[in-house]
């Protein structure tokens, strides 16, 4: 399940239903003089990645993203984000990034997921250009 938690008072939220699913939410995020598309998704570990991917390229299309912040539990490896390991997921993960212009912000802090299953590095953050410089000391946490 998809979620964005936020913990500023500061910071003004507007959601739009039709952006909100089982798997996906996506927010636009006010803060100061800076105006940000937040968006939150879910990749199923034994779901077909090419299905999340369309989703997501509808999605996109379909809005009007400003600076996008995107996160995810993409249930996929690489040494991109700092895995030791790399799988096939991370191909076509790569190729979105790309066609949207986004660059991963993972930072090698160690393990991003943890659970009963195991560790794994399977959260993963990325930014357009246009957020790249607004951020620094990224990190997963627990």
């Amino acid at each position: 399940m998809a979620a964005i938690i936020g913990r500023n008072m500061a910071i003004i939220v507007f959601s739009d239903p039709r952006n909100l699913d089982y798997n996906s939410a996506m927010i636009d995020i006010f803060f100061g003089e800076y105006d940000f598309t937040v968006f939150s998704y879910y990749f199923g570990p034994s779901v077909n990645i090419d299905l999340d991917l369309r989703k997501i390229e509808q999605i996109f299309a379909n809005s009007v993203l400003k600076r996008l912040i995107y996160c995810m539990d993409a249930n996929s490896k690489s040494k991109v984000w700092f895995s030791p390991v790399t799988d096939s997921r991370r191909i076509k993960l790569c190729e979105i990034f790309s066609t949207w212009q986004l660059l991963t912000i993972n930072e090698d802090y160690g393990l991003t997921c943890s659970t009963d299953q195991g560790t794994s590095y399977i959260d993963i953050t990325a930014v357009g250009h246009n957020v790249l410089g607004l951020m620094e000391r990224w990190l997963i946490s627990e």
